[in-house]
């Protein structure tokens, strides 16, 4: 019996402690969920506009990818038709000689390099044909 009251008498005094504590800590205000509440708001209305410059800077960066691009067309085949000669005609003025012969060149080892591509693929292709068996 007597370690039963000692276990209560703890406990009621473990009771009145927090009792104590409670009384000497300050009273909440009264309004302080609104002003939580508000403050919450507030942060959720800040996240929503915090990656909002990210779409309009996409948009600028793909607009003046376009412009470069549409600016500055490269095409792999030459372009036909009487644009095409007339173009050339100019390009072949002695002013523009060097990037001419320059660009037939790149245009030659082009050609170069797709030729001996097809040949190393026929010749792999022909060759796994025989040794799969």
């Amino acid at each position: 019996m007597n370690n039963i009251e000692q276990i209560l008498n703890r406990d009621d005094n473990l009771r009145w402690a927090v009792r104590q504590r409670e009384q000497k800590q300050p009273t909440l205000p009264t309004d302080l969920n609104e002003r939580l509440m508000q403050r919450l708001d507030r942060q959720e209305q800040k996240a929503k506009y915090r990656h909002a410059w990210l779409y309009p800077a996409i948009a600028v960066a793909a607009s003046i990818l376009l412009l470069i691009i549409l600016h500055n067309p490269q095409t792999e085949n030459p372009v036909s038709g009487s644009q095409g000669t007339s173009c050339a005609a100019e390009m072949r003025t002695p002013q523009y000689e060097d990037e001419w012969t320059t660009m037939e060149q790149y245009i030659q080892r082009q050609q170069e390099i797709r030729e001996r591509g097809e040949r190393l693929t026929a010749y792999v292709n022909a060759h796994r044909s025989t040794n799969i068996e």
